[in-house]
């Protein structure tokens, strides 16, 4: 008998099962929606306007050129155009895309073999931090 097998310890993992790991984010996920269900995005003064004038006007060519606008960036108009056709409020909108840029940041650091207990608690900072 080896001397070896005597002084085994056996290592206990803290890091959670896969399982557990994709319930704990769906359940923050279905607690961030739960949240916001009766928010609305609220338009502030400052707000450039011309977003919801070029998504209106369809993108290209606007009759309205806000002379205080160097840069017409079509990314955002685009975005509320696709919110618009698939009929989802705005803010539900935003926030689908802002929790799936954090499930792909989760996803890179689950490739950098980070532990899954430190993704969860950057998901869950990035998640809530509004």
């Amino acid at each position: 008998m080896k001397l070896n097998n005597w002084f085994k310890i056996s290592y206990v993992s803290r890091d959670i099962t896969y399982k557990t790991f994709i319930v704990i984010l769906s359940i923050l996920i279905v607690f961030k929606f739960f949240l916001i269900r009766e928010s609305e995005i609220i338009a502030h003064p400052k707000d450039a306007y011309l977003y919801i004038l070029i998504a209106k006007q369809k993108i290209w060519f606007p009759e309205y050129m806000n002379t205080n606008a160097y840069i017409y960036n079509m990314g955002y108009p685009l975005f509320i155009i696709l919110s618009n056709i698939l009929k989802i409020p705005l803010r539900i909108g935003h926030e689908i895309f802002y929790i799936f840029s954090n499930l792909l940041l989760i996803y890179g650091l689950r490739l950098l073999k980070i532990p899954r207990i430190v993704c969860v608690l950057v998901f869950s900072v990035l998640t809530f931090h509004l």
